[in-house]
Order: structure tokens, then C-alpha cells, then sequence
């Protein structure tokens, strides 16, 4: 490599000083990079030729004297570094020192005499190398000072935004960039004047020579002015991002059985932008069965009731941007809810009696053989098959001991089987008991209760549902396994509660927090107190981390009775607790319209006393009249009306078999009579 230096308009070439410094021979002087016109140029003459003044000038070469002296000199870290100056006699050994201490000569450093002019050549300047530099001939001397600094950074690429412009818009990633001609680690990025602390969201990088600030999932707070800066230089740049909608959060393919509930979801990058949406690539219109929601940033496409013409595709579409997905409805498959058992009570199931044996399913279907023992049962009048709504029975009328035996139901491949055994005769005493006519009233009443459960009983699951859905709705997308009835802090004041001596808000307050999930239990909780007719909650009846998923474990807060933690659907809750829950859940209330609920003399109230009444019953009796009494009440709730004169209940599944259930158990003669 090459090192030009220069100093007073000299040139120097080190790679033939260096062959100079490795030899002795007086030939190379000749073909030294100071040529002879370098001489020249010291004396003030461009041409090489010795001036006239020159050749005047006396020759002391006993008292050398100096006539060209060292200059102060500056250069920058790794640049080359000259001095240089001449005496006024040829041949004149001189001294160099730095700081006033001898310098010797290295790989970095050399020095270089040709006849009067003398050098100090550095090739790689360091700071170390800064000081004062004498060179000493005799008596004269002279001295400059060698300044050697850092060199000063330099933008080489302004700062600006690399991120394609079409993606610089919010919820995008973007990502500003600085170039320089060295390598630091000294840079302080600002944004509007205040200085960008890194984090997960605003990252800083550097990568050789190239600065950068990378901004996760930008909003419009990340508008405005930036700036690196470097100490001495900085540079800027302003960003300015786009708010045309994006989906991000698109739709998903969806998979639901006949019956169900179906609800496709998307979110754009901006809010309260309208959607349309479409079915088969047709606009969808909202109905009773179809609501179309939008909440800020999200969309919503909401099916109550899903029927096997609801499937297809299903796009949203907002500007030119869109989102696609498939929604599956298919035929529920059928599963037993209930195996095959004898309904009637074990001691009860004796020769001569009739026997019921009974199997639940999940799907109306009439395709269903019996068998006894392998042997497929043909009806007759001992031998009876029935259905009712999804229970499936057969009817053994005086049962005699030939009876006993495997008895199996078969719904296609879904079966189910039990055994029967036939006991003995009961004892007169007990037929005498069972032919009494209040006693018979009784069981009457009993499967009034009955019949009314199964009348409200898919109203109140469909009911369940819907309020769990527009309760999670409102609240953030989080769900919480972590907050219990001893650590849950409500979301409202002790100001705002409307009943202090039974909320959480007054229980122990010092011990209890807002839910760590971006307060969704303790939303949660204020969504259910609020919608409490009497705001007192059984909250022994529930489970607050299965809030989020379980709807039922919120639908048993309203039940103003313990037993019902862990009951997951309006099946397994009894006639009882179902009243319950319809008097105090006031959205419960509003889906049936404007129909008359104080929890004190409205229907359910009365029906929830009835029921009471009969199985509390002490002595197992009841007149014809209270049996008539409680019948017609029952048929009230299930035939109420509203305002508009519909009917709310009776339209329900299950509603219209009740009824009819109803009416026949006034009018038919139990099997019991026969006794």
C-alpha cells in the first residue's frame, strides 16, 4: 500500500522511503519519492532550478541554522502524518524528539533526510502520537505541534423510513433507518423531542454501519418527528401512517350442528368503519334469527338458530379489503342423554304392577326398535311404545315374572339396555294406601312439575346462552382462571352499590383486588349483580374462573337456593331452580317481553309456590281441586302473553308437548288405578 502525504505542497512516497530505511546503497537515493523538484518547490521555485537569491545565500555549516521550520500539524486517527523542515547546510545530522524525549523509528514511524530537508513521516496516526516534535541540529532546533483527534462521525444516509409505503399504516410494523460512515454505539433516538426508551414494542438495532428503530404494531400516538443523534450530527425524518382499514383479524372457518348458535368473527386495524357482509357472495340482511354487531374495531355475524341453509361461505367486506371463511352446519348426531332405566321406583316394581322403562335422546327421531332379550318387542295391549318429546318409553302393563329379563332400545347404531326384575306382590296395606284417591292426586301434581320443566326448560337454556354471549361482548378478549369469591374485588364503587350488606364490594375490602386480566372478572361480576332483580347473588352456586366459558356457571347465581355449583345445563337443574332463575335474571325479563315479573305474585312466583307445596307436601295428599288449581297454573305460565299478545313460552320446543301433558294428567286415570 501507498501512503501520499503532504506538507508544505511535498510529496512523499513511503514505499520508496521503506525501501530506502532497507538498504544503504547511494543509488536509491536517486529514486526517493521527494524528487529533486520537491527541493525546488522549498526553495520557492516551481521549476527545480536553484534561485539566484539561493545561490547568494552564505553556507554555515559549522552553525547550521534552520530555514525551513516545522508547522504545526493536524490529522485525524489512521490518516498519515508528516513534518517537516530544512537546514541551511547539506549532510547535517539532526535529532528528532517528542515531548522532549528521543523518538526512534518503527514500523509506524520513519524518518528521511535528502540533502538540507529533513522528515518525520507517521504513516498511521494515533493519539498517542499528539505532542510537541523538536528536531535538533547542533545548537538550533526546531518545534510544532502534532495534534491527532478522533475523527468527526458522518451521516452518509439520512434518516428515513425503509417500510414500503403502502404498509406504513397503523398495526403495521415499521421500521426507520440511519447510515454512517463509522461504527457507534453513542445514538439516542427521540421522538417529538423525548427521548425513546426501548422496549418490546420500540426496538433499536444497529448493524454495522446501519442505525435502526423498529415500531411493532404502530398507532397514530407514533406520528410526529424523529431524530438520531450522534453527539455532534443527528438527523430527522417525520412519519406520517395511513388509516385505511385492514382486516387484522380475519374470519375463521366455522363448524356447527343443526340448532346451534353461530357467530363468525373479524377486527379491522380502525374503528367504527362500516362493513357489508355477505352470504354466497349475496348481501345478508339482519333477522330475528341473524344479528349483524360492530363494536369499535370488531364484527360480529351472529346466528341464533343455525339451519342447514345457513352454510357457505360468509365474507365482510370494508373498502377494498376482505375477509372469507366457511361456515359448516351439519345434522347433530344422535347420542343418548339418559340410558335406558325403570322409571318406577325399585320397591315398586312387582308382579302384577305396569313398569315403565324409559331412554333420553338428543334428536327427535321415530326410527327406534325395542328388544326383549334379544327378541324384538311387537306392541300390543300389555306392551306399549311412546314417545315424548326425546324420551322414548315402553309401557309393561301387569307385569308378570316372564317379564324379567334384557331389555334393549336402538336408535340405528346407538343403543342402550337394561334389566328388569320382577319382585313379588306388594302387601295389601300398601295397595290399599296406593288406591286412595288424594295420594293418586298427588302424583298428579308431581308430574305437573314435571310437565312444566319440560315446557320452560329449552327456553331457559337458549335464554342461558344469549345472556352469557352479550355479556362477554362488552368485555375485553381475556378469559381468567385465577379470581375467587374470597380475592374479587367488584368493578364498581361502594357508592354505586345498590346493596352493600350483600356484595363483595364490603366483604373484607382491604383483601381483595380488581381481576389481573384487564379487570375482566370484576366486570364480569358488576354485568351479573346488575342484572339481578334483588342484586343478592348465590355465588356458592358458582364458579367465577369458569366465568369466561362455562354459561351456566353464571346462570346459577340467579338460583336464590344452594346445591346447583357445577350444573351444566338447563337438564340437570329442576323445576324449582328454573323459576328461579326467570324471576331474578331481568334479562331473562326482557327477552320475554313486557310480561309481568316482581318475584312476589307474577306467574313464576305463584308456579314456584305450587311446586313447593306439592312436594313438600307431608302427607303425600292433595284434593282434586288444588289439583285442578295447580294443573291450570302450570298451563298459565307456559301460555302467558305479552304485551303484543304473543306468546313467549309456548312457542319454545317442548313447550306445546308440556301443555298437552298438562291437560291429560287431569283427565287420565294413572296407571295406579288399577290397584
Amino acid at each position: 500500500m501507498i501512503y501520499c502525504f503532504k506538507s508544505e505542497s511535498i510529496s512523499v512516497d513511503f514505499e520508496l522511503i521503506n525501501k530506502m530505511k532497507q538498504t544503504n546503497d547511494a543509488s536509491l537515493h536517486v529514486q526517493m519519492a521527494i524528487q529533486d523538484k520537491f527541493i525546488a518547490i522549498i526553495h520557492g521555485e516551481k521549476d527545480g532550478t536553484v534561485s539566484e537569491k539561493e545561490k547568494k545565500v552564505p553556507q554555515h555549516y559549522d552553525n547550521p541554522v534552520f530555514t525551513v521550520n516545522l508547522q504545526d500539524t493536524f490529522v485525524y486517527v489512521d490518516e498519515p502524518a508528516i513534518l517537516t523542515c530544512k537546514l541551511d547546510g547539506s549532510e547535517k545530522e539532526v535529532v528528532w524528539q517528542q515531548d522532549s524525549q528521543p523518538v526512534e523509528e518503527t514500523d509506524d514511524l520513519m524518518f528521511v533526510n535528502k540533502k538540507c530537508i529533513h522528515w518525520l513521516a507517521i504513516s498511521h496516526a494515533k493519539i498517542t502520537d499528539t505532542g510537541f516534535y523538536s528536531c535538533i541540529c547542533g545548537q538550533s532546533s526546531t518545534t510544532a505541534f502534532l495534534k491527532v483527534s478522533e475523527k468527526p462521525l458522518k451521516i452518509i444516509e439520512n434518516l428515513h423510513v425503509v417500510t414500503a409505503e403502502i404498509n406504513v399504516r397503523v398495526n403495521a410494523d415499521i421500521i426507520l433507518t440511519c447510515t454512517v460512515d463509522q461504527h457507534s454505539n453513542n445514538s439516542v433516538w427521540r421522538h417529538n423531542g423525548k427521548e425513546i426508551k426501548p422496549c418490546d414494542r420500540l426496538c433499536v438495532s444497529v448493524q454495522e454501519l446501519e442505525h435502526k428503530l423498529t415500531i411493532h404494531n404502530a398507532t397514530l400516538e407514533d406520528e410526529g418527528d424523529y431524530t438520531v443523534d450522534y453527539g455532534d450530527v443527528k438527523s430527522s425524518t417525520t412519519l406520517t401512517l395511513k388509516e385505511n382499514p385492514v382486516f387484522t383479524k380475519k374470519l375463521q372457518d366455522t363448524f356447527v350442528y343443526v340448532g346451534e348458535p353461530a357467530i363468525i368473527t373479524c377486527k379491522l386495524n380502525v374503528s367504527d368503519k362500516a362493513v357489508i357482509w355477505r352470504h354466497d357472495y349475496k348481501p345478508v340482511e339482519a333477522t330475528d334469527n341473524l344479528k349483524l354487531v360492530a363494536d369499535k374495531c370488531t364484527h360480529w355475524l351472529a346466528i341464533s338458530n343455525t339451519k342447514l341453509t345457513d352454510a357457505g361461505y360468509y365474507s365482510c367486506v370494508c373498502g377494498i379489503e376482505s375477509t372469507k371463511a366457511s361456515l359448516i352446519v351439519s345434522e347433530r348426531p344422535l347420542m343418548i342423554t339418559e340410558e335406558l332405566h325403570v322409571t318406577t321406583a325399585e320397591a315398586d316394581v312387582r308382579e302384577n304392577m305396569d313398569i315403565v322403562l324409559m331412554c333420553s335422546i338428543n334428536l327427535h327421531t321415530n326410527e327406534v326398535i325395542w328388544k326383549h332379550d334379544g327378541t324384538e318387542i311387537t306392541q300390543c295391549i300389555r306392551r306399549q311404545v311412546t314417545v315424548h318429546g326425546l324420551e322414548h318409553k315402553l309401557t309393561i302393563r301387569n307385569a308378570k315374572f316372564e317379564d324379567d329379563g334384557d331389555y334393549t332400545v336402538a336408535f340405528g347404531e346407538k343403543k342402550s339396555s337394561t334389566n328388569l326384575i320382577i319382585k313379588g306382590n306388594l302387601n295389601l296395606l300398601h295397595k290399599k294406601q296406593l288406591t286412595e284417591d288424594l295420594f293418586k292426586n298427588w302424583i298428579r301434581g308431581a308430574l305437573g312439575i314435571k310437565y312444566l320443566k319440560q315446557g320452560i326448560q329449552e327456553f331457559a337454556e337458549n335464554s342461558v346462552q344469549s345472556h352469557h354471549y352479550e355479556i362477554k361482548k362488552q368485555l375485553p378478549p381475556v378469559v381468567c382462571e385465577n379470581c375467587t369469591e374470597d380475592v374479587l374485588l367488584p368493578s364498581h364503587t361502594q357508592g354505586q352499590c345498590p346493596k352493600k350488606s350483600k356484595c363483595l364490594c364490603s366483604k373484607q375490602r382491604k383483601n381483595r383486588r380488581v381481576c389481573q386480566s384487564q379487570g375482566f372478572c370484576s366486570t364480569f361480576y358488576d354485568k351479573i349483580l346488575f342484572d339481578h332483580r334483588f342484586f343478592d347473588l348465590t355465588l356458592t352456586n358458582t364458579d367465577i374462573p369458569s366465568w369466561g366459558t362455562d354459561p351456566w356457571s353464571v346462570a346459577t347465581c340467579y338460583i336464590s337456593t344452594t346445591g346447583y355449583r357445577g350444573k351444566p345445563s338447563a337438564n340437570e337443574i329442576d323445576c324449582s331452580g328454573l323459576l328461579s332463575m326467570l324471576i331474578n335474571n331481568t334479562f331473562i325479563h326482557r327477552i320475554l317481553g313486557d310480561v309481568e315479573i316482581n318475584g312476589e305474585t307474577d306467574l313464576f312466583k305463584q308456579a314456584k309456590d305450587a311446586r313447593n307445596d306439592i312436594l313438600h307436601n307431608a302427607n303425600y295428599e292433595l284434593s282434586e281441586g288444588q289439583l285442578q288449581c295447580y294443573i291450570d297454573l302450570f298451563k298459565d305460565v307456559l301460555e302467558m302473553k305479552d304485551a303484543k299478545g304473543g306468546y313467549p313460552l309456548s312457542r319454545q320446543p317442548g313447550a306445546q308437548d308440556a301443555i298437552s301433558n298438562l291437560n291429560e294428567v287431569v283427565a287420565r286415570i294413572l296407571l295406579l288405578d288399577r290397584y
